[in-house]
């Protein structure tokens, strides 16, 4: 899976990205990893350019 975005509305600019990939490992249970990355220009605000990454892995079991 694969998914982007961009916000553009003059002065402020942030668009991120994220990748995942999953995999059953059974009926009832897969595990998963993704990875986002996102940058942000936003003006006047306490978040300009605070770009933000992060990696998430798991398993999800179904009882």
């Amino acid at each position: 899976m694969y998914g982007a975005e961009v916000l553009d509305d003059g002065d402020n600019d942030e668009s991120g990205w994220a990748v995942g990939f999953d995999h059953m490992l059974s009926k009832r249970s897969k595990v998963y990893a993704v990875y986002v990355d996102t940058d942000n220009d936003i003006k006047n605000h306490d978040l300009s350019g605070d770009d933000q990454k992060g990696f998430s892995v798991g398993m999800i079991h179904k009882f």
